[in-house]
Order: structure tokens, then C-alpha cells, then sequence
């Protein structure tokens, strides 16, 4: 399988890979937010993540698409009295995930 992660490729390595026609980048959302006191608070940006891994392996060859680092603050208002949250104004994920993309 070849190199999906993006930040462990070259520029390039990007560039022939657009060159050769393939376009497809998937980039993660999670968040930084309490789930109980048991498990951490990226665990939904650290299970996104891990659920990209697998499934990209089950597409490489074919459709050979990059993952990018994931976006691991996002819209959490609701948790924000549990310490350790991190939470972004609506309109400013949307703008983070648009210019990403």
C-alpha cells in the first residue's frame, strides 16, 4: 500500500499523486471533549482517525486517497463546564474545515 498519511509525504510525493490523477483526501473531524471519566478527551478524534486508517487500507490501491491530519477542535458549547474541553464558534469550524478542504 502506498503512503496515505499526508504529513508523512513529501510535497513531492503529493504533486505525482495529483499528477497521476488521484484527488481524494479525506480529513478527520473529532473533538476535544469529556466522555465521562474514563476515557480521554480526544477519543472521538483519536476513533475517527483510527476508523480512516482501516478503511482507507480496504481502498488504496483503487482509489489511493490521503488522509489528513485530523481536525480535532470542533463545536462542543455543551460540554464546556468539564474541564479540558476545547470548542470552536460554530461558523469558525465551518470556515477551519472549508479552507482545509
Amino acid at each position: 500500500m502506498e503512503q496515505t498519511l499526508l504529513a508523512k509525504m513529501t510535497w513531492v510525493e503529493v504533486a505525482e499523486r495529483l499528477k497521476a490523477g488521484y484527488n481524494i483526501a479525506i480529513v478527520p473531524v473529532g473533538s476535544m471533549e469529556q466522555h465521562g471519566p474514563m476515557l480521554p478527551l480526544d477519543t472521538d478524534t483519536h476513533n475517527v482517525y483510527q476508523l480512516i486508517l482501516k478503511a482507507t487500507e480496504m481502498v488504496a490501491d483503487e482509489v489511493k486517497p490521503v488522509i489528513v491530519p485530523p481536525i480535532w477542535c470542533t463545536y462542543s458549547w455543551q460540554f464546556m463546564d468539564f474541564p479540558g474541553t476545547i470548542t470552536l464558534k460554530e461558523q469558525t469550524l465551518a470556515n477551519v474545515i472549508v479552507e482545509v478542504c
